[in-house]
């Protein structure tokens, strides 16, 4: 479903909401619960069936502090009190963190406690030097704020050239309008698909468009290689992004986890994914999943960058194969779980 077309479009153009553009989410888009509504701009357009509503219940917390919601596997309902607007700062009480994680690669971390209480939750965005100088990941656009200033203790962020990021959605790339307001010379990037479907139209400015395996060379010895992974872990659109010198795999929502471990880590990545996996569902479960994810660990990362969670350095083409494994045996229990269904 669609969120900037329409009597939704203000959103989409960021104008003031309207009382009109208030969408539910609930029970996969159907049947609203009286007195619920979410206020998500466009890019959560795809959220939807296959997409369990965890990001929706993330960012409804960032837009509205003042909402309270109520979470389950099988849905989630946000409650406005009454009010369309927002109406608390999200950088009160909250901080970006500056981590270099690989030669020339900066983390850009902001843990938000209120989300998954008591653990936390980070949001993690990646700046890649070079002549060229890019950033994966935007932040939300309410935390544009804070990434930007700690962007500034690196470089001035004039000097950014590209803007990508994993998936249209609006931890990834909610604030891909204003990075393109504070840097004129920097250009969109993502694939083919989210290209046509979403930046085509949201983005202010035309993106390059990237085929499967495209190197974007920055200078400066980086290179970065975009590598489509359609549905994996959720989006039509989704892909990741290959730093070849550093061999630094620029993750997005793969290996998600709960809490606010150390920005570098050489422990285990997979199992705190998996009880992730389990909590929140978020991933859009295909038979093509596990193939996915195995041949991104021919690359053999040093480094693997997570947009929520630390960074992993150590034995990267395992972390993969295993967190593949689990997603095979996932995607093969919900296809027994169905045959067992359709025979009972």
């Amino acid at each position: 479903m669609a969120l900037n077309s329409g009597a939704l479009s203000d959103h989409g153009h960021r104008r003031k909401p309207r009382a009109d553009a208030a969408v539910e989410v609930n029970r996969s888009f159907d049947d609203p619960a009286p007195g619920f509504s979410q206020l998500f701009g466009a890019p959560l357009e795809n959220v939807g069936p296959c997409h369990p509503n965890s990001t929706a219940q993330w960012c409804a917390f960032i837009i509205d502090k003042l909402c309270s919601f109520e979470y389950t596997p099988m849905y989630c309902e946000i409650l406005l009190n009454g009010s369309l607007e927002p109406s608390v700062d999200v950088e009160e009480g909250v901080e970006t963190k500056v981590s270099e994680i690989a030669d020339g690669i900066y983390r850009l971390s902001t843990y938000v406690l209120d989300i998954a209480p008591p653990v936390g939750f980070t949001f993690n965005q990646f700046l890649v030097l070079g002549d060229e100088p890019l950033m994966f990941h935007t932040g939300l656009r309410k935390m544009f704020p804070l990434n930007r200033d700690a962007l500034s203790r690196i470089i001035s962020p004039e000097r950014l050239r590209w803007i990508a990021f994993g998936h249209f959605e609006a931890d990834e790339c909610g604030a891909m309008n204003e990075w393109l307001a504070a840097a004129p010379q920097a250009t969109p990037a993502h694939g083919q698909t989210g290209c046509m479907v979403s930046l085509n139209d949201f983005a202010d400015r035309p993106p390059r468009v990237l085929t499967d395996g495209e190197v974007i060379d920055l200078g400066g010895g980086k290179r970065v290689r975009f590598i489509d992974t359609p549905h994996t872990p959720h989006g039509w659109d989704a892909g990741v992004l290959y730093e070849e010198s550093t061999r630094t795999l620029m993750c997005g929502d793969l290996f998600t986890q709960l809490g606010n471990d150390r920005a570098v880590t050489d422990s285990d990545i997979v199992g705190p994914a998996i009880a992730a996996e389990d909590m929140f569902k978020y991933s859009c479960l295909n038979p093509g999943m596990g193939a996915t994810i195995r041949g991104l660990s021919n690359l053999a990362p040093r480094t693997l960058a997570l947009m929520h969670g630390p960074s992993f350095t150590g034995d990267g083409a395992a972390a993969l194969r295993s967190l593949a494994d689990d997603y095979d045996r996932r995607v093969s229990g919900q296809a027994s779980e169905l045959l067992r269904s359709s025979a009972a």
